[in-house]
């Protein structure tokens, strides 16, 4: 096998109760963006949800409405995408971002995984190829700078958000796991031909906060762990998913991989993510920081239904424990800066 394309030293991936990294952290405070400007009663839906192009400046651009400003005057300082593909380019938005002294989670478009003209999962969930082919246009159009290097806003990629909820049935578990496995080995493939240099992004797979049950060998009854155990797993011997990597994928797992998770859940409460999901993470996986990638918000105290939960007191929790050194929580990302009409 190629060996892999060197990694930027990752603080994340170190233990976080390493004493010499006892000290308070600044936890990631993200929102993420996708301005879905349509009704889908009313029109037809838009092509894709690329909304860091140029095509999109005037929403998010100092000159239109200035979006990212408005993400950074909330006190954020991270900010997600979804569905970057290589049909835009994504320089100014990440100058812009920059500025605005905010980092971005940028979410490669699902267009490889589920498009029906040559999609992975008509190649028996191996999706190297179209993510090599989708990445390297990604690349060449702006994450790249003219040195080769990544562009120093960029955060982490989501190689692909909730694929374990992608590919049906679910509970062959084995189908999304390849899919991530080897879309990351097209990824590095992609890196390695265009030429990078110099620090890379962290990578991650968002997955849903739903429980694996018996399909999966561990955390059968804890949300999303059971799923973060098989793809790493599937990560140290991508063989056990019927899948040949061409770079050293465990490798890669440990310099760069974050595990992510989207949620309705709030933080606090016996359905909480620190009952539910935090305290077993920390001790499952010591080395392999987390984010929130999607805090949907929850039911609003007093509201019909409602499970009592204060929004402002929850996040604020959920922050703060990612403020703590003995977690590997890393942060949350507020979803979203507005209501989506798609």
């Amino acid at each position: 096998r190629a060996g892999a394309p060197p990694a930027a030293p990752n603080p994340g991936n170190a233990s976080r109760s390493d004493p010499a990294n006892e000290t308070r952290r600044t936890a990631l405070k993200g929102i993420s963006y996708a301005p879905m400007p349509l009704r889908q009663e009313t029109t037809s839906r838009l092509a894709n949800e690329d909304f860091a192009g140029k095509s999109a400046a005037a929403l998010w651009g100092p000159q239109g409405r200035g979006d990212l400003a408005v993400i950074r005057s909330l006190g954020a300082n991270v900010v997600r995408v979804y569905g970057i593909d290589g049909d835009h380019d994504h320089r100014a938005f990440l100058d812009e971002a920059q500025a605005q002294g905010l980092k971005v989670i940028a979410g490669i478009s699902d267009r490889p995984y589920l498009h029906p003209d040559g999609s992975c999962s008509q190649t028996n969930f191996t999706c190297h190829r179209q993510i090599k082919k989708q990445y390297l246009k990604v690349l060449e159009g702006g994450l790249l700078r003219a040195d080769k290097t990544y562009h120093p806003a960029l955060h982490s990629i989501v190689v692909a958000n909730e694929p374990d909820l992608m590919f049906f049935p679910v509970s062959e578990v084995w189908r999304w796991c390849k899919a991530v496995v080897s879309a990351v080995d097209g990824l590095a493939d992609a890196e390695r031909l265009a030429g990078v240099r110099g620090p890379r992004p962290n990578l991650t797979a968002a997955l849903s906060f739903s429980l694996c049950g018996r399909t999966c060998r561990r955390f059968s009854r804890s949300p999303a762990l059971g799923q973060m155990e098989e793809l790493r797993r599937a990560f140290a011997a991508p063989e056990r998913v019927g899948y040949r990597p061409k770079n050293h994928l465990g490798q890669m797992y440990q310099e760069r991989f974050e595990n992510s998770v989207n949620t309705r859940n709030p933080f606090e409460g016996k359905d909480g993510i620190r009952q539910r999901f935090l305290d077993e993470y920390d001790k499952a996986f010591a080395a392999t920081p987390v984010i929130i990638g999607e805090y949907h918000p929850p039911d609003v105290a007093g509201a019909p239904g409602s499970s009592n939960v204060s929004l402002g007191s929850d996040l604020a929790a959920l922050l703060a424990a990612a403020e703590e050194p003995s977690s590997m929580l890393s942060g949350a990302v507020f979803h979203e800066f507005q209501v989506r009409y798609d």
